[in-house]
């Protein structure tokens, strides 16, 4: 699946590993590694946690427990002290969100006149959004839906969004940033965060115009309806939830996407135009309202974060900590590619993990210490 181990082959990291270590101690014993076997042991972590077996590690699956299981197995065996709430392990809250397929409905409401949309061909709703039940609202067209002001760039700027849902071209805007800010600001958290700001409810998204495809031979069309909406697994936490406030969460397709511009002054072909010109769009109100139906079940459960410490030597200073962190979870059974549907996030994060255990392990086995003390989280 793209990251899928068997098309890998193991790089040897071992001198960039250990070009961290010296980094990080006071004082190391000089030795000369055996780079091949530290490249070995590094891929042996890798290849684990990115089996087929563990179906994509996915946070609440039985593949993320296994992988649990093998980090906590890991830190007591390269010595770490437990530094979690409950030995290694720190439970924390999930919430699985879910919407019925069967009871989500969109409907266009324009001068007392309804017309429907059609789920899934015109849109979508998604358990993103904390809607349970009906909610009649405006919606706004916010052209690609970023605010960075440092660049002096800001869709939202003087737009009248509170109690309205936000509808934007998902795509980056021609805008000149750093590779990080734009790794940053073109998620839908970022976009959230400052729509929530600027007072919507929710967000629409719309699909860019994408290339034409290479030619292939068509798949045959799965018999029966199409799958239902895709769990949401977010924090139970609402305080510290990315999407916290979202009551709407929906996306439109192009069919529905020019019924929703329908009455603007402007179309999709216009819209679409001017994305892939690399050029800004027009942010205004779209006519009429939206009115939608959702039915939303939340069940909760905990998984663990797992963390190892590697105290420092200095009396006063150990309690002050590095944390070396990579996320152990990937994203777990999805959309069929080739006809696998595994994700496997051999790079994404097995890889960092597997890092990170190395790393621990050379630290134990060099006799270093470091004056400050090292947490090891996964």
């Amino acid at each position: 699946m793209g990251q899928n181990t068997r098309e890998m082959k193991p790089p040897v990291l071992a001198a960039l590993l250990f070009a961290a270590i010296t980094c990080l101690t006071a004082t190391i014993v000089a030795q000369s590694p055996d780079l091949q076997a530290e490249g070995k042991a590094w891929w042996a972590h890798v290849q684990f946690l990115a089996d087929d077996k563990l179906e994509g590690r996915n946070v609440g699956t039985p593949g993320y427990d296994k992988a649990a299981d093998y980090v906590e197995s890991q830190f007591k065996a390269i010595g770490l002290k437990p530094a979690g709430t409950a030995g290694f392990r720190q439970p924390v809250k999930y919430d699985n969100r879910r919407l019925a397929a069967d009871q989500s409905q969109l409907v266009l409401v324009r001068d007392g006149k309804e017309v429907a949309l059609t789920v899934p061909s015109d849109g979508n709703l998604n358990a993103r959004g904390e809607l349970n039940g009906v909610k009649d609202a405006p919606m706004v067209f916010v052209g690609y839906g970023l605010s960075i002001p440092d660049a002096g760039w800001d869709d939202l700027k003087g737009m009248d969004l509170k109690g309205k849902i936000a509808v934007y071209v998902n795509a980056f805007a021609p805008v000149k940033v750093t590779d990080n800010v734009k790794s940053h600001t073109n998620t839908a958290d970022e976009r959230w965060a400052a729509m929530k700001r600027a007072g919507a409810i929710g967000v629409a998204s719309i699909q860019p115009p994408n290339p034409p495809p290479p030619t292939v031979t068509p798949q045959p069309a799965a018999p029966g309806p199409p799958p239902p909406p895709p769990p949401v697994i977010t924090l139970s936490d609402r305080d510290v939830q990315n999407i916290s406030g979202q009551l709407v969460s929906l996306t439109f397709t192009a069919r529905g996407a020019e019924k929703v511009f329908a009455g603007s002054g402007h179309t999709l072909d216009e819209i679409n135009r001017l994305v892939v010109e690399n050029k800004p769009l027009p942010r205004f109100a779209l006519p009429g309202t939206i009115k939608m139906r959702a039915a939303l079940t939340v069940d909760t459960f905990n998984a663990p974060n797992l963390a190892g410490l590697f105290e420092g030597s200095d009396p006063v200073l150990k309690n002050e900590y590095v944390v070396m962190t990579s996320h152990l979870d990937h994203v777990g059974i999805g959309r069929p590619v080739n006809g696998d549907a595994i994700y496997n996030g051999a790079m994404d994060d097995a890889s960092g993990i597997a890092a990170m255990l190395h790393i621990a392990k050379m630290l134990k086995t060099s006799g270093a210490t470091t004056k400050r003390s090292i947490l090891f989280v996964a």
